[in-house]
């Protein structure tokens, strides 16, 4: 019986879930969501930047835009540091079971001297 901890499950999982991720990733309804995205924070920079800060209600709005900014940019960062985290531990559980296989090879015989 598999278990979570079985590394040949493990990758089967992390696969799978890497191909979720890049399918969500590929897909036109995220293009649009990031083509959105984008546009507003491209807006937000505008105002961030040349936007005269004449009261200290004007600098907690500006405030207020940095995060709103943050927030927007950080969503396709987020999907790509979640992809390239899946890519690396799929390579860690690669070598594990690599390095697991040639233990086990040649049946258990140690080699001629």
């Amino acid at each position: 019986m598999e278990t979570l901890n079985d590394p040949q499950t493990r990758l089967i999982n992390l696969i799978e879930e890497r191909k979720m991720w890049e399918t969500l990733t590929l897909s036109p309804s995220w293009m649009k969501l990031v083509t959105t995205l984008q546009s507003q924070a491209d807006d937000l920079q505008r105002n961030i930047i040349y936007q005269p800060l004449t009261s200290l209600d004007a600098v907690y709005l500006q405030e207020f835009r940095k995060g709103q900014l943050e927030g927007r940019l950080s969503i396709t960062v987020t999907a790509e540091t979640i992809i390239s985290d899946l890519d690396f531990e799929i390579s860690r559980v690669k070598e594990q079971l690599d390095a697991g296989t040639d233990t086990t090879s040649g049946a258990g015989f140690r080699s001629a001297p």
